[in-house]
C-alpha cells in the first residue's frame, strides 16, 4: 500500500484489508518524494506514518505471543531478514526481481518511474532488458563508499532505501535516502527487540510462520 499525503492511520487500512478483505499480508511504503508535490507526505505525516507502523507491530507481537501472524508484512519481513541473518545490499527487488512495463512497452525500474526522465532498461518490443545498463546501476547502488551508509548501523537491513524517492528528492536513484534515516534506524530498534521478545516468548512462532515464511 502506497502511503499518500493524509494516509497516515495504518491500522484501519491494515484491518479493512487483512480482517475484511482477507489479503495474506497488507505492507505500506511511504512517499516522501515525488514529481506530483501534492501527493507527498509531510516531515510530520511521516513521522505518524513510523509511529502508526509501531503501534500496529505492537499489535503483530501481542498475536505472535498466542502463535497468531497478523499479516503485517513490514514488520514480519524485518523479523525474517534478522532471524536468517539477510546482509540487504540493495534497498529492494527493482531492477533484480523485477521491472515495471509502460504503455510504450518500455522496462522502467519500477512502476514510480513510469513517466519519469530516468533512462529505461529495454523494451519489450525490441530486444527486451539491456542487461548491462542494468547491471551499471546496480553496481552503483552497491558502492557505499563516501556515504551515510557506509558506517550505518541498518545499513545490511535497509541499503539506502527506496529508489525514487532518491530521485525526486536527490535527482539521483543511488543517493541515499537521508531524510528519513533517524526513523528507519528507530523502526529497526524496534523491530530487533519485538523478534527478541518473540524469541524469549514464543520461539515457535518463528518456526512456524518465519522459516520458511508463509502466508497463514
Amino acid at each position: 500500500m502506497t502511503l499518500t499525503t493524509g494516509v497516515t492511520d495504518l491500522e484501519t487500512i491494515w484491518d479493512h484489508l487483512f480482517n475484511e478483505l482477507g489479503f495474506a499480508e497488507v505492507g505500506f511504503a511511504p512517499v516522501t518524494s515525488g514529481d506530483i508535490s501534492s501527493f507527498n507526505l509531510s516531515s510530520e505525516e511521516l513521522i505518524e506514518v513510523f509511529a502508526s507502523m509501531k503501534r500496529l507491530g505492537r499489535r503483530y507481537l501481542a498475536a505472535a505471543l498466542e502463535h497468531r501472524n497478523i499479516g503485517f508484512s513490514n514488520l514480519h519481513q524485518l523479523i525474517t531478514d534478522i532471524h536468517e541473518g539477510h546482509k540487504k545490499a540493495l534497498p529492494c527487488g527493482a531492477g533484480l526481481k523485477m521491472l515495471a512495463v509502460d504503455h510504450k512497452g518500455e522496462l522502467n525500474l519500477c512502476h514510480r518511474f513510469t513517466g519519469s526522465s530516468l533512462p529505461t532498461f529495454g523494451n519489450v518490443h525490441d530486444g527486451g532488458v539491456k542487461q548491462m545498463e542494468l547491471n551499471d546501476f546496480l553496481s552503483q547502488r552497491l558502492d557505499r563508499t563516501n556515504t551515510g551508509c557506509d558506517s550505518c548501523r541498518i545499513r545490511n537491513l535497509c541499503s539506502g532505501g527506496c529508489y525514487h524517492e532518491s530521485y525526486a528528492r536527490y535527482g539521483d536513484p543511488a543517493h541515499p535516502t537521508y531524510h528519513y534515516c533517524e526513523l528507519m534506524r528507530d523502526w529497526v530498534d524496534f523491530g530487533i527487540e519485538v523478534y527478541s521478545r518473540i524469541m524469549a516468548h514464543n520461539p515457535a512462532f518463528i518456526s512456524s510462520y518465519i522459516t520458511p515464511r508463509k502466508a497463514h
